[in-house]
Formats: structure tokens, sequence, C-alpha cells
């Protein structure tokens, strides 16, 4: 009997030694997958992760990395004819614009060229003329000055060379308000303009021309009052500018 309840003992003892071998060992081998599965998981985690961010990176670049505003400041020319009385030569002039465009769509046709509408949010110009006024009484010298303020609207194509060159061309249609000073009176009115142009750009700055036609009414201009100014007033010029696209 006593070798027998010895027997059980010693086997009840070597049989729980073996569940807690086992045991150990199941716990040991769960942990290594589980490690295992972890890494995996964390790494297939950053994989996504990263191409994600790639993509995202890409697609941002490629739909909004064309630079969409410009600023221009430029040096203008102007043409004033009126019926029956000799056309103005302006002196000099000065201009600024600035203005942003909206292209119409993603992706650009054979990767290079979208087309869009330009919106001028503002186009300031001044010019200046020096007038000799020649009668049979003698000659006069007069001075006129003319300063103009509005805005543009207007289709546009612009051709991305590679990533700093741009080739951008428009035309615009351009309500303003115009004021003209004489030496001793002053005219103003609404004025209807066009302007049509293309500029090329590498990196920030370029260089552009355009050119720029239209009439007015001026209101209280009467050739009695001003030997060289009527109440309408037919506009053609150009403009020499350096282009800034960001």
């Amino acid at each position: 009997m006593i070798s027998i309840l010895s027997f059980a003992v010693c086997f009840a003892q070597e049989n729980k030694k073996r569940e807690k071998e086992y045991k150990e060992l199941r716990i040991s081998v769960n942990k290594k997958p589980q490690t295992g599965i972890k890494v995996q998981e964390k790494r297939s985690s950053e994989n996504v992760t990263y191409n994600e961010q790639v993509n995202i990176d890409t697609s941002t670049e490629y739909s909004n990395g064309w630079n969409c505003n410009y600023a221009n400041i430029g040096f203008v020319a102007t043409t004033m004819s009126q019926d029956n009385i000799q056309d103005l030569e302006s002196n000099f002039g000065a201009s600024f614009t600035i203005g942003r465009t909206f292209y119409l769509h993603e992706n650009p046709i054979l990767d290079i060229m979208r087309f869009g509408i330009d919106v001028t949010w503002l186009d300031f110009s001044y010019t200046n003329y020096k007038i000799k006024h020649i009668t049979n009484s003698g000659t006069n010298n007069y001075k006129l000055q003319q300063a103009e303020a509005g805005i543009h609207v207007g289709p546009s194509l612009t051709i991305r060379a590679d990533d700093k060159l741009y080739i951008h061309a428009y035309f615009r249609y351009a309500p303003s308000y115009s004021a003209i000073k004489t030496d001793s009176d002053s005219y103003s009115n609404y004025a209807t303009f066009f302007v049509g142009g293309s500029s090329i750009t590498y990196g920030a700055a370029g260089i552009g021309i355009e050119t720029r036609f239209g009439n007015c009414r001026y209101s209280g201009a009467e050739r009695d009052e001003c030997a060289f100014i009527t109440d309408d007033i037919k506009h053609n010029g150009f403009k020499v500018y350096v282009n800034f696209r960001f």
C-alpha cells in the first residue's frame, strides 16, 4: 500500500511538473507568434501610412502645384483718339495689377496645359501727357494726367513647360473708372476696356506684354471748354510689365 501511495504521489508530482512545463511552453510559443503578428501589423501599418502619405503628397502636388496668383508692375503707353482732333500720345505711364487664375480642370491637357478664368482684383494705371497746342495766336503747352482703376475677368491658357517655366496667354473684359485732369478741370466716368496679352515666367519672375483698348464718355468734357478733350475718347495702347507668379 505504501509503495502504491508513494508511486501515486511521485506520479502526481511528475504529472504536475509536466503540466507546468507544458503551460510554460505554450505561453512561450504563444508569445512568439503574437510578437511576430504585432511587429508585422506595425510594419504593415507603417507601410500603409507611408504609401498613403506619398499618394496624398503626389496628388496634391499634381493638382495644386501650379502657381495661381499673379502681380504685374509695368510701363504704359497710350494714345487718345477723338474726332476732328489730333491723336494725343502719352509721355510716360505706370501700372500695377494683381489677380488670380482659377483653373477649370484639375488634370492638365497633355500634362502641360490648363484653361482657366483670370480674375484681376485691381488694375491701377497712371499716364502723363504733354500737349503742345498750336493756334493762330501762338503755341500753348498743356499737361494732362489720366488715372484708371478697374477689375478684369476673362479666359486664359497656361502652359507649364516644366516645374518653373510658365507661359500665360489671356483676354479679359476690364470695366474701369477713368479720370482725366487738365491744368484747370477734371473729367471722369465709367469706361469699357478690353485687354489681351501674354507673359513668360521662369521661377517667380518674368516679363509680359499687353494691349488695351476701349472708350469712355467723360462727363463735363465739352469742346468749348477744352480744345483737346471731348466727351467721347477712344483709348488704345500697350503695356510692358514685369510679371510675378506665386
